[in-house]
């Protein structure tokens, strides 16, 4: 089945650019350079059909500042698989920036491990003296006013980290274009540090089996967790492409394929990298 390119805010009967009416909703639309000329919403129509991907906004790579590589992010549910995405990206050239890596790493900073530690007390702390995160997020994802606190102690950091990893991706010759892997980016803020969104969505029994298997959460841990961040239907609407991941790489794979090529974010002509296929 090929997927559904869709323009709401360039293709609507009157002319307008407003924005788009969904469910007597009307939702702006983004430019490329991800300022407020809105924010686009996909029909539950399309952006749910299996299999399908759904593209918003206008074709074309990036219309920012000259020579400035498309930084295009990954939003979805908790085991939609947006790593799996980002890694059908990198075959293109993409260059992935781990956002769950830079959590990581805030907590193994010298000043933040410290503040963490005095505000939630030493049960997060392992025998190795490093921090336990699954026991505190049964402390933050019970409680809001935690989780604020936790995130007043590490966003700073990690914003700061992801700006200089975009930078540095800029400046690769490697890299045809950055890939942000951020499970809360749009609940943190960042969206403005990238160009475009792309929304990973699975069907629910499939995410909450795959985060069973990897993670090993119970059905309460994934509940909290979901109850933290935006619902899918916000994060759908200020996406500019929809990708459908039921657990088939390789139409994971080719509805990445279309989707770099209908954004033009590799020159015409040349090929993804990294595996031997000719799907791309």
């Amino acid at each position: 089945m090929a997927p559904e390119l869709i323009d709401p805010c360039f293709q609507q009967p009157d002319g307008g650019s407003d924005g788009v009416r969904v469910e007597n909703r009307v939702y702006p639309c983004w430019n490329l350079e991800g300022k407020r000329q809105g924010i686009v919403a996909m029909s539950e129509s399309l952006s749910s059909r299996e299999g399908a991907m759904v593209v918003t906004g206008s074709a074309g790579g990036n219309s920012g500042e000259s020579g400035r590589k498309p930084v295009i992010a990954l939003v979805g549910a908790l085991g939609a698989g947006k790593s799996t995405a980002a890694r059908c990206l990198a075959r293109w050239g993409g260059r992935v920036i781990d956002g769950d890596a830079l959590g990581h790493e805030a907590l193994q900073q010298p000043e933040i491990r410290a503040a963490v530690v005095q505000h939630f007390g030493p049960a997060i702390v392992r025998p190795d003296g490093s921090i336990d995160r699954r026991a505190l997020g049964r402390i933050v994802f019970a409680d809001p006013a935690q989780r604020y606190a936790l995130e007043r102690l590490v966003f700073p950091y990690i914003e700061r980290r992801l700006r200089e990893e975009i930078d540095q991706a800029q400046h690769d010759p490697a890299s045809r274009f950055v890939v942000v892997d951020a499970a809360v980016l749009l609940e943190a803020g960042w969206q403005n540090e990238v160009d475009r969104i792309v929304y990973v969505e699975a069907p629910p029994a499939v995410r909450h089996a795959r985060l069973q298997q990897r993670s090993g959460w119970t059905p309460e841990e994934i509940a909290a967790r979901e109850a933290s961040q935006w619902p899918a239907a916000r994060k759908r609407a200020v996406a500019h492409a929809v990708l459908t991941n039921t657990g088939d790489p390789a139409e994971l794979q080719r509805q990445v394929d279309l989707l770099v090529q209908h954004w033009h974010l590799v020159p015409d002509g040349q090929v993804c990298t990294g595996r031997d296929t000719s799907s791309c």
